[in-house]
């Protein structure tokens, strides 16, 4: 991993035009996990993200593939795709859990 004299990963994007090309260039492999749907939120739109910011997403997958272990294998994908940590948000798992309250 390459880091710079503040060991800030120097492979992790910095913009969310950054972001936003490497998940562009993912697609296939996003689909491929079930992903119909990825929006990005928080700091990073906002443009007021810091070096140890994380990556807020909102993934809404395809249909029959809304599963615990596809959003852990997205999780663990994006991880290494970004090099930073990320927070993934589920619109079918926000869902249930509005339903059961």
């Amino acid at each position: 991993m390459s880091r710079n004299t503040q060991g800030v990963d120097m492979l992790a994007p910095s913009t969310k035009d950054e972001i936003t090309s490497l998940l562009k260039t993912n697609r296939d492999k996003l689909t491929q996990l079930g992903v119909q749907r990825l929006g990005l939120f928080g700091s990073f739109v906002r443009e007021e993200q810091r070096t140890d910011s994380d990556i807020d997403l909102l993934v809404e997958f395809a249909p029959g593939c809304e599963t615990f272990g596809n959003l852990l294998d997205l999780y663990d994908f994006l991880q290494e795709l970004f090099h930073r940590e990320i927070e993934i948000v589920s619109i079918i798992l926000t869902h249930h859990a509005s339903l059961s309250e």
